[in-house]
């Protein structure tokens, strides 16, 4: 686990409940990453998955490897 990790611990946890609910990831992006999804889509499509899929690893125990 690193820092950004233990800074984000919150942030993985809201990325994985908005999954699990189902909300669209540019409604996600804007509210729990702050991102302006209209000015750049692709950029913060990649922000968002990256930040989620982090957040999968690091529930699902990757950090202990």
């Amino acid at each position: 686990m690193t820092d950004y990790d233990r800074v984000h611990i919150l942030t993985y946890a809201r990325l994985l409940d908005a999954e699990r609910d189902g909300y669209d990831w540019r409604d996600v992006a804007m509210e729990v990453l702050d991102l302006d999804v209209a000015a750049d889509p692709c950029g913060a499509k990649n922000c968002w998955q990256s930040h989620l899929d982090r957040a999968h690893w690091f529930v699902d125990g990757g950090f202990a490897a």
